[in-house]
């Protein structure tokens, strides 16, 4: 049996669903569901990376999966920076202010 996780980050929510197959029936479960707390800063909201990782890290810890896949909503973004290949720990949540 092969298992599979999801990870879909919205604007107001997240949740981990994991995905089994059998070879004949793929069987869906969502196995969490937590809040997406933007930060409001002087230049708009940031989504907080650091809690919505380790909400997803919880859900997935201990499982032995085949892998993993995740989404977001289409307009937010995270940045990364080439020097180091960090990753900005609050980054935009919805379209850039203009």
């Amino acid at each position: 049996m092969t298992e599979f996780a999801a990870i879909d980050l919205g604007a107001s929510s997240g949740r981990v669903v994991l995905g089994r197959f059998d070879g004949s029936v793929m069987a869906l479960e969502e196995c969490h569901r937590f809040p997406n707390r933007p930060v409001r800063l002087p230049d708009g909201l940031h989504w907080n990376l650091l809690h919505l990782f380790t909400e997803a890290v919880d859900a997935l810890r201990g499982r032995r999966l085949d892998g993993v896949g995740v989404d977001t909503w289409g307009v937010d973004y995270a940045r990364r920076t080439a020097a180091t290949g960090v990753w900005r720990p609050l980054s935009r949540q919805g379209p850039a202010p203009r």
